[in-house]
């Protein structure tokens, strides 16, 4: 399925949000997840489905100030 990935096309075999994660090697506790520019709580992670052509921005907090 192709994903735009914080704006990098990619083909990718995924079909929730939680295994793109798994896939990227990404870590939930530490990032929050968009797609189609709509918040998707970390609790619905494993239920949500990405269809072809989403944009997900993946976005990793960094501290200060």
């Amino acid at each position: 399925m192709q994903l735009f990935i914080n704006g990098s096309d990619q083909k990718l075999e995924v079909k929730t949000v939680e295994e793109l994660l798994v896939h990227l090697d990404k870590k939930p506790a530490f990032l929050a997840v968009a797609v189609n520019k709509v918040f998707v709580p970390k609790n619905k992670y494993f239920e949500y489905t990405l269809f072809e052509g989403d944009r997900v921005e993946i976005v990793t907090p960094h501290p200060g100030g």
